[in-house]
């Protein structure tokens, strides 16, 4: 491969700013002072900090050191994590990224960011700096460059992380679980709203809820028939909501014109407002309270296809 040095350092990263680029080059070039020549490989599209970061490495006097290849195919990608030396990875973004697993795909050493939760995802497979750190950038660097033995332990810890965690019979073991769950998921909500319109089915009901949670409900359960009376919950620090009254569920309590012909009472509010309300409904007489989390409303979401009408 073209203008690639037989040692360096390879950092897979569009050149955006929360990419870290500048502090990858501070470190480089401080290095330099101290007598150590680095040689970094840069990957990625040209983004907000390209132009900036082309022109630090100018004025750093370090531009033999560094070699830019723009955006690269899978081909010269895996050609780049095979034959460097290590992957320095200084993002100042997470959770987590693509590049530490590709590392250990290919048993390429590391050293990437200590942000997020990539000390979970890369484990003993890399070691960890500090990307606001100038200073702990130039360490993590003089140590991949400089013992052999830890690339060594490294290289043996990426593969056995791969092969543990992100093999492709792990991803198809993962992938059938998630499925499998979700499958669950789907039929416990399936016999929940079977069960809710089932039981309100010939009733009169009352939907209390906070602003969506209860306009699904509501608009849920008259598609299947069911009269319903609609109330708004207060959190929405407003007096109306969508032309309908906003309640304290105190006063939703006190509403005198709750007619006694409702049988039903659906309550859509946080769990501790709706632990109340389905109590002091009970010992007022109303023996019919459903109390439904909130997850339910916005499942409903999933198994219509289809916002509120008001959405």
């Amino acid at each position: 491969m073209e203008r690639i040095p037989e040692k360096y350092l390879y950092y897979p990263a569009a050149i955006r700013k929360e990419k870290n680029h500048r502090r990858l080059i501070e470190a480089v070039a401080n290095l330099r002072r101290c007598g150590m020549d680095i040689n970094v490989v840069l990957t990625g599209n040209p983004g907000d900090d390209y132009d900036y970061v082309m022109s630090m490495i100018r004025e750093k006097n370090v531009s033999d050191l560094f070699t830019y290849l723009d955006f690269v195919s899978d081909e010269k990608i895996s050609y780049l994590y095979k034959h460097a030396r290590a992957m320095v990875f200084p993002t100042m973004s997470g959770p987590t990224n693509i590049p530490p697993i590709e590392a250990m795909a290919f048993g390429c050493p590391m050293a990437v960011s200590d942000v997020g939760e990539m000390s979970v995802q890369v484990g003993n497979a890399g070691i960890l700096f500090d990307p606001f750190s100038v200073e702990d950038i130039c360490d993590a660097i003089n140590r991949l460059w400089m013992d052999d033995e830890l690339c060594k332990h490294l290289q043996s810890e990426c593969q056995k992380r791969f092969s543990a965690y992100f093999s492709i019979d792990r991803f198809n073991e993962n992938y059938s679980s998630i499925v499998d769950e979700c499958l669950e998921r789907i039929d416990k909500r399936e016999k929940r709203l079977r069960n809710l319109v089932e039981f309100l089915e010939n009733k009169r009901t009352i939907c209390y809820g906070a602003g969506q949670n209860a306009w699904v409900l509501s608009e849920f359960l008259n598609a299947k028939g069911i009269e319903v009376d609609l109330y708004i919950d207060n959190r929405l620090k407003c007096q109306e909501y969508m032309g309908r009254p906003v309640f304290q569920y105190k006063h939703f309590l006190e509403i005198d014109n709750i007619p006694k012909s409702v049988t039903a009472i659906v309550v859509s509010v946080p769990e501790d407002a709706a632990n109340k309300i389905e109590k002091e409904l009970y010992m007022d007489g109303y023996k019919n309270v459903l109390v439904v989390d909130k997850q339910l409303a916005w499942e409903l979401f999933c198994r219509e296809k289809k916002y509120p009408s008001f959405l």
